[in-house]
């Protein structure tokens, strides 16, 4: 991934579309909220009223992710672990997690601050971690947007997804792609790794604020990331249309069943943190999510 998160994950964030290009797999149709079919109903509710420490340790071990870091022990952060927590049990209906602790066995969840501006990144702030900022993760919370968190979140993540991009055939089908849609926001200007992390993002963040798949202009995106990165599993409406985020605790995701999951052919992991030679747009640099 959705203006705000709700207490289940039936109500949780965003709509979304993904598609992954493989024959082996049927292509669903659009989802909508009331009515699409859940192959993968929600495998672990919020646990309201669970200490923090009880949450935290019961994230870890339904996900399999070591988590670290000082935030996940600060009762002001909670809100934002719970934006963590539906997301990462949203996408345990597809590969989406398994793919990256297969490329990464040591991958790890790390909630601290980042110097600067950034409010998450990927092998930077730790080595082999996705780090999130929850302090800046307040101004999200401000705007009403937790579609924003979501998004990142799922954004992050596809750093580490994609680090077989070098031994696989996806990546240059994406690049074809990438020249001749363009970059799917402003940010996803800066490198192309940076595009690829957003058409994931946003596809799972639908109902993040100025989501680009609320118009058509990004279908082919919005196809190659549902049958790439997802199998085919569609949680939201199609491209051009926006989700319904009014719901005032919560943004519907309900996945719809398809017919098999391709696994990709994975290939040795890039080093952290380092995008490869000619793939930068824009001079090196990072601006916030």
């Amino acid at each position: 991934m959705l203006r705000r998160l709700g207490s289940a994950l039936t109500a949780v964030l965003l709509a979304i579309t993904v598609a992954v290009i493989s024959p082996h797999v049927a292509t669903a149709a659009p989802a909508t909220p009331d009515t699409a079919p859940s192959p993968c109903p929600q495998p672990h509710p919020w646990p309201a009223g669970a200490s923090q420490p009880a949450v935290v340790a019961q994230l870890a071990r339904t996900t399999g992710i070591r988590l670290v870091g000082p935030d996940w022990r600060d009762p002001a952060y909670l809100p934002m672990i719970r934006v963590v927590w539906q997301t990462l049990d949203v996408l345990a209906c597809t590969d989406y997690l398994h793919h990256i602790t297969a490329l990464h066995p040591d991958f790890t969840l790390n909630a601290a601050p980042i110097s600067g501006w950034a409010w998450g990144d990927w092998g930077l702030t730790r080595r082999g971690a996705v780090t999130l900022d929850f302090a800046k993760w307040r101004r999200a919370r401000a705007d009403h947007d937790d579609g924003r968190m979501v998004r990142l979140l799922v954004h992050e993540l596809a750093h580490a997804w994609a680090t077989d991009r070098g031994a696989t055939g996806y990546w240059a089908t994406f690049q074809h792609l990438d020249a001749r849609l363009g970059p799917i926001s402003p940010y996803g200007a800066r490198a192309v790794t940076e595009n690829f992390s957003e058409i994931v993002g946003y596809y799972v963040g639908r109902c993040a604020r100025d989501n680009p798949y609320d118009t058509g202009r990004y279908a082919a995106y919005y196809a190659f990331v549902r049958q790439t990165v997802f199998g085919g599993r569609e949680f939201g409406p199609a491209p051009g249309r926006a989700p319904d985020c009014s719901d005032p605790g919560s943004a519907r995701i309900v996945p719809t069943p398809v017919s098999g999951s391709p696994a990709a052919g994975r290939g040795p992991a890039s080093p952290a943190g380092h995008l490869p030679p000619g793939e930068l747009r824009r001079p090196p640099g990072h601006r916030p999510l």
